[in-house]
């Protein structure tokens, strides 16, 4: 059997809420617009690059013209490369 040890940055979800928060100055319910349920946790990988398309919705975002659905990993990228958070494998723990 293969196997493939991994180093991990573990963050409560209701935390990177917070930081998200923080960074961007606006509210960012990170379960609902996931769709996720207590006692998860959910794995990203965070290299602090985005695509034009996603810049644009990260700005948008920033602007409030963008309610945030499916951005959480952009968010995390432009949070990383802005440097508020550091580049790596990411799990996201849910706990109510």
């Amino acid at each position: 059997m293969r196997t493939k040890k991994k180093t991990l940055i573990e963050v409560d979800s209701f935390e990177l809420e917070e930081a998200i928060r923080q960074h961007f100055g606006r509210d960012y319910e990170l379960i609902p617009m996931k769709e996720w349920g207590n006692d998860q946790e959910h794995a990203i990988t965070v290299d602090g690059t985005l695509d034009d398309y996603n810049t644009e919705k990260v700005e948008a975002f920033k602007n409030l013209t963008e309610p945030g659905m499916f951005l959480l990993r952009s968010l995390m990228n432009s949070m990383a490369a802005d440097g508020v958070i550091e580049k790596g494998e990411y799990l996201v723990t849910v706990c109510w």
